[in-house]
């Protein structure tokens, strides 16, 4: 995945984050995007190591797993909240518990939310970024209060100091006439003193006293206040506050002054007014002031301008039940419906169904016509849906590219494949984004509950893996789920996990399928085939478990292991046996597409000693069409280092007479579903024929894979096939016996092919 920066996470403060799962590699992912948008992230195996760094990393969250083997993440968020300093850590647990009471204990240990798994990267980074966003606003927010309260305690103690040196000059003056003058102006210096306090102060002060009319009037404000408020400061003074402002701010404001005078108990209001200069929210913090007056209770005030504050909470809470993009409810907000929904239908009688619509190809849209034009597509397509669906269902923008329809009804089925397949329908249409018809497609998931799962989750989960068996199957079309999805699903999840450790845990390994030359019978070669036998999984096969790995980039290192392992053993057979046989290797699509393949090559062959013209490397006929011009780059450079090169499979794909003729290559393997049929399928044999004929025009020796039977065997060698690979002499066979094949002596292995019979050619 890259590590690129993504261009919001400029604008962010960097914020450390902490994950703690005892196996961090199933989140490499989650790791790379959240890394991706700006932050620090650190990584824990375990509870207890999460509380080690946690002392001296600080972070600002946590991601915490609820289940891990050496402190599962209660007892983490336990320790933690019980640590002085570090119980304003919000905590978002991580956790495949579907059960009620997990979620509550997780909640009331101060845990802040919770995601489940699999995790959804966008829903991880959204969350993540809202909790921040809150403790951000928070810490803000309490230091704001820490200062008000701070400039409260300097002025109700400066109001106290006033008032005992006041005392203390009365009864001076009391005593000591001739000092009265003197007393009087120091007196003077002091109010002055106040006085530029008062004005100077960057909060708004105020000064409200009770009349003898029943009306609280401000009796003395700051430049700040009138600032805020945006009134001249001569309506102010003497204005009742039930006046200040409209009706209802003013009977709110004169309730709270009641409220303080009475209780002589702090009181704060807030006031969203229509103010000269906009729309704002004021928010008034008031006490009841200890010094006299002469109408009766005064009250002493700050006010600040909250306006920022409230809309940046009120969008908080719009982003954490809606798509900022599309202004329908998000995953969490659908989810949130479709737990409601099924509760209504335990309650009674009727269903509920859900459709997953994802967009085909939508990445070829962000790629080629960049984001901002995606995104258009993306409303677009929200319109045209909600258009679609009406008050039938709700809908909900749930990933990138995907859609959520829930939909219940009363007594029967209300016809879920007739709506997914008006929609097809409709995705289908041209879309123009400036000037650009396009022409979307999708494919739609369909579930039904409760015959495909009782809960949300549950629900959510198998309408996913409808949506990408419709994807595999060709797309622009509807799959209803099936139990088989589920089993399949699980079983490629499990396959996928077992495969990140296949080759740290030494589970993968190479078997040698013989190769047999037509002139002479001998010993030709050998295929480096790929095994793997997992240890809790048993043997998987290579047709299981390579997709797999090609999907989720594996590949590229289980490619590397398999052509330095190959290697390797060549040369230990070459030096301990003195047999010097060529081994192939098969590469894989993005293993050939890759950048540093010919470095990989030459590394192997220089660590392992192997001489290069005793490697031959096996490609399909899809590798060597996609991106001519690069393919022949490739190729060159492989052959400058003095490899062989192999078509392998020949004829199940493009079987181009141009490749063949541009391409330095050396070998045809005619696929084994052509062999199959010989001699007595008449198409396969003129196949097999053409085949060979052409290759040998073209320079080319021919190698038939899958011969099983001597009748398939003298087929081949009446039309001078020059090798041979199957059963029929050999299966694969993993190192220790093939070393006691090649441990046999030079003469029964030449004679591993049976003679030509009499009379035969």
């Amino acid at each position: 995945m890259s590590n690129a920066v993504h261009p919001e996470a400029a604008d962010r403060p960097r914020h450390t984050i902490l994950i703690a799962d005892d196996r961090p590699s199933n989140l490499g992912f989650v790791v790379d995007h959240l890394e991706s948008l700006g932050y620090r992230v650190i990584v824990a195996q375990g509870g207890a190591e999460a509380l080690r760094r946690i002392g001296f990393a600080r972070p600002d969250l946590i991601l915490l797993d609820a289940m891990m083997p050496d402190m599962d993440g209660f007892e983490v968020c336990r320790q933690l909240k019980a640590r002085g300093g570090m119980d304003d850590i919000p905590v978002i647990f991580m956790t495949a518990l579907k059960q009620t009471e997990t979620k509550l204990s997780a909640f009331a240990l101060g845990a802040v939310d919770y995601v489940t798994k699999p995790l959804q990267v966008d829903e991880v980074a959204a969350r993540v970024g809202t909790h921040l966003q809150l403790r951000d606003a928070r810490l803000r927010l309490e230091g704001q209060t820490r200062q008000l309260r701070r400039v409260r305690q300097e002025l109700l103690g400066e109001a106290e100091l006033r008032t005992a040196e006041l005392k203390e000059s009365n009864r001076r003056l009391q005593f000591e006439l001739a000092e009265r003058y003197a007393a009087e102006l120091a007196l003077d210096a002091s109010a002055l003193g106040y006085q530029e306090i008062f004005n100077h102060v960057s909060d708004a002060l105020y000064l409200i006293e009770a009349g003898e009319d029943g009306q609280f009037h401000c009796v003395q404000v700051n430049p700040a206040f009138v600032r805020l408020v945006g009134l001249p400061h001569s309506v102010i003074l003497g204005q009742p506050v039930s006046r200040l402002f409209d009706a209802a701010a003013g009977a709110r404001l004169h309730a709270a002054c009641q409220r303080c005078s009475a209780s002589g108990e702090a009181v704060e209001e807030e006031l969203a007014l229509e103010l000269p200069a906009g729309r704002g929210i004021l928010q008034l913090t008031m006490v009841r002031s200890r010094v006299p007056s002469r109408g009766g209770g005064r009250l002493v005030g700050i006010g600040r301008d909250v306006t920022r504050l409230r809309d940046y909470q009120s969008q908080l809470a719009f982003l954490a039940q809606r798509d900022p993009l599309t202004g329908l409810p998000n995953r969490h907000s659908f989810r949130d419906s479709l737990s409601q929904a099924l509760a209504r239908t335990a309650a009674g009688a009727g269903g509920v169904g859900v459709l997953l619509l994802g967009l085909d190809h939508f990445r070829d849209i962000n790629d080629g016509l960049g984001r901002a034009r995606g995104d258009r597509v993306l409303v677009s397509c929200a319109a045209l849906l909600e258009r679609a669906i009406g008050g039938t269902g709700l809908l909900a923008r749930v990933g990138g590219d995907q859609f959520a329809i829930l939909v219940e009804w009363a007594g029967g089925d209300v016809g879920l494949g007739l709506l997914a397949r008006r929609l097809l329908r409709l995705v289908a249409k041209l879309i123009d984004i400036d000037g650009y018809e396009l022409a979307l497609g999708c494919s739609i998931g369909v579930c039904k509950a409760p015959q495909d799962g009782d809960d949300a989750e549950t629900l959510l989960c198998n309408v996913e893996t409808a949506m990408y068996r419709a994807k595999a199957e060709g797309r622009n079309r509807c799959q209803y789920f099936t139990a088989e999805m589920s089993s399949s699903t699980r079983r490629r999840v499990e396959i996928g996990n077992a495969l990140r450790y296949a080759i740290r845990n030494a589970e993968l390994s190479l078997h040698y399928q013989p190769r047999a030359s037509l002139d002479g019978g001998g010993m030709a070669g050998m295929e480096a085939l790929l095994r793997w036998d997992a240890r809790l999984l048993g043997r998987i096969a290579p047709s299981e478990f390579i997709p797999l790995a090609e999907q989720n980039g594996l590949i590229l290192r289980i490619g590397q292991w398999v052509l330095n392992q190959a290697c390797r053993q060549a040369q230990a057979w070459r030096q301990r046996l003195g047999v010097a046989l060529p081994i192939a290797v098969n590469l894989s699509a993005r293993q050939f597409h890759d950048a540093d393949l010919v470095r990989a090559v030459e590394a192997a062959l220089q660590a392992s000693g192997l001489p290069p013209r005793l490697l031959e490397l096996e490609l399909t006929e899809s590798m060597l069409m996609h991106d001519a011009k690069r393919t022949a780059r490739t190729l060159a450079a492989l052959k400058a280092i003095g490899v062989r090169l192999a078509v392998d499979d020949f004829g199940t794909g493009y079987s181009s007479l141009s490749y063949l003729k541009s391409f330095p290559l050396d070998y045809l393997k005619i696929d084994r579903s052509f062999v199959s049929g010989l001699p007595e399928d008449r198409n396969d044999g003129a196949i097999v024929r053409a085949i060979i004929a052409m290759a040998h025009t073209l320079g080319l020796k021919v190698i038939a894979e899958g011969v099983e039977t001597a009748g398939q065997l003298d087929f081949l060698r009446a039309q001078r096939c020059d090798e041979v690979q199957g059963y029929f002499f050999s299966r694969p066979l993993p190192a220790p016996e093939m070393e006691a094949w090649l441990s046999r002596p030079e003469a029964e292995r030449s004679g591993m092919i049976p003679p030509t019979p009499a009379g035969g050619e």
